[in-house]
Formats: structure tokens, sequence, C-alpha cells
């Protein structure tokens, strides 16, 4: 036989499960849609660099070298398009910032600095803990272009 609930019990036992639901993880963050502007928005440090030695237009293992220590390369990405780029070479220190807008359907960044300088690099991969920005450089002795890659971890 089933005993009768009050409305009072029901209204208890419906709190208590949405407690219990919401004491896993699934409740502690609210669910964000990962998009190109949120994954790129933050803090950026350059951890390897890597060039295109076999002329295969593709990045390979063997390519990526690991970036000293004693230098460090910081990329700042605002939700509002500033940002700033950070430096540290032989113990000298250097600040640039920019404006920044993606480009070719989120494909690249445009980065243009305040000294009228434009970059644009490739977003060879983006993902929220990942970046791997690809460029394009020339070789003067034949006018060829070789790939190059820096690849970054968000802080």
């Amino acid at each position: 036989m089933i005993k009768p609930v009050s409305i009072t019990q029901l209204c208890g036992i419906i709190i208590s499960g949405l407690l219990l639901l919401c004491s896993s993880n699934s409740c502690n963050k609210p669910n964000q849609l990962e998009t190109p502007l949120t994954m790129l928005t933050g803090d950026w440090k350059l951890v390897a660099t890597a060039t295109d030695d076999n002329l295969n237009g593709r990045l390979d293992a063997e390519e990526i070298q690991a970036w000293p220590q004693a230098n460090t390369e910081l990329l700042k990405f605002n939700m509002d398009s500033t940002g700033n780029e950070s430096k540290t070479y032989d113990n000298i220190n250097t600040n640039y910032s920019f404006r920044w807008a993606f480009y070719n359907s989120f494909h690249e960044i445009e980065r243009s600095y305040t000294s009228h300088d434009i970059i644009y690099s490739h977003l060879d991969l983006l993902t929220p803990t990942d970046l791997y920005l690809k460029t394009m450089d020339t070789v003067y002795w034949d006018s060829s272009s070789i790939a190059s890659w820096k690849i970054y971890k968000k802080k």
C-alpha cells in the first residue's frame, strides 16, 4: 500500500534530490559554450616553436623545439579586441599593445600594433588550453616561403 505524502514532504523530497544532483561537478560550473572568442580570450605563454624543416607544410613532432625558460613571450587577448604582447629576451623586457580581430572566417588572427605593424597568423590549432600560430616566412636567398609555428599554452 502506498502511503500518501503531503505537499511539504513532496517539496522536501524534490529539494533534497536537487541538492544531491547539484553536489556533483555538473552544478559547480556552468556549462559554457566554447567559441573561438572564448577559447582565445586570456593569457598565453610561448612554450615551443617549430619550423617546417622538411617542407611538407605540416607541423611534425620532430620539428618542435622547446622554448628556453630563460626567455618569455606572453600574449594576452581581451574580449574587447585589445591585447598585449610582452617579451623577455636576455633580460630585456618589451611590451607591445595591439588590437586584434579574427580574419578569414576564424582561421586567422590579425594583430594591429600601435607602431602600425600588422601581423596575420593562421590559427593552426585553437583549444581552451592550446594555441598554435602559423606564419609563412620568406627565405631570402630564393624568395620561397617556409612555415613556422609558435606554440602557446593558456596560463
